[in-house]
């Protein structure tokens, strides 16, 4: 998209956005401490998401976490407290996806129950953007294609 003329704006906080006479959009932001505005003939906001373990006290179950917040566990969704496990967006290094955090839970389910010993496959999970501008993935980059 970049190399296409779009314009990315990271870590910014979008404070207002509204229409212009000539029907564009004109979005105030700040960023850093500053307060910045341009004008665009489309905007779309990709917001993110951010753990919210600071509530979970978890140094005091010594629960490790990553520098990021999220909670560090092993491929079989094991933390650093051997009865605590965690699935989802609030793990490090998985993708923020619900579709895929449904099925960790599941199969974390059936291995606790007994059922099965299946762990989730995170290699390749398919994604898409639903925007006007529509993009979806599976598998390898090219770039890492080529590597393989």
């Amino acid at each position: 998209m970049v190399r296409h003329g779009t314009k990315m704006i990271r870590g910014a906080v979008p404070e207002n956005i509204e229409e212009t006479q000539d029907g564009k959009r004109r979005v105030t932001w700040s960023q850093n401490g500053n307060i910045m505005s341009d004008v665009y003939d489309t905007v779309m906001m990709a917001v993110g998401r951010y753990p919210d373990t600071n509530k979970l006290n978890a140094q005091i179950i010594n629960l490790q976490l990553h520098q990021s917040g999220k909670i560090i566990c092993t491929p079989d969704d094991r933390t650093s407290v051997p009865s605590v496990y965690a699935i989802g967006d609030c793990v490090h290094g998985r993708p923020e996806l619900t579709p895929t955090a449904i099925q960790c839970g599941m199969l974390l389910a059936k291995r606790l129950f007994g059922q099965s010993s299946t762990l989730m496959d995170y290699e390749f999970v398919p994604t898409t953007v639903f925007t006007p501008l529509e993009y979806g993935c599976i598998g390898y980059s090219e770039e890492d294609a080529i590597k393989t």
